[in-house]
């Protein structure tokens, strides 16, 4: 993805997939952007994930700072959670 961005950099940019940590998906928002140019980053949204507890300010004031979006993006059910329904 790097290569294809820096190659192509008018056509191609990536957001960094995040961990549902709050510290860590700091972390690796910071090393994605500064390191690869990724514009921002996702995070996967499961039941019971509050991104507004504990943890989250940091991650919340880096992307403020560093001025990228964070997307929130509902994940798909895993196996045992399809099964319930």
């Amino acid at each position: 993805m790097h290569a294809a961005m820096m190659t192509n950099a008018d056509k191609f940019a990536a957001l960094a997939l995040l961990p549902m940590n709050g510290t860590e998906a700091a972390k690796e928002l910071a090393r994605c952007v500064s390191k690869y140019r990724f514009v921002g980053g996702v995070i996967g949204l499961n039941r019971g994930l509050r991104i507004d507890g504990e943890g989250w300010e940091q991650l919340w004031g880096l992307a403020e700072r560093l001025r990228v979006p964070i997307m929130c993006r509902e994940m798909w059910p895993l196996a045992f959670e399809a099964c319930q329904s």
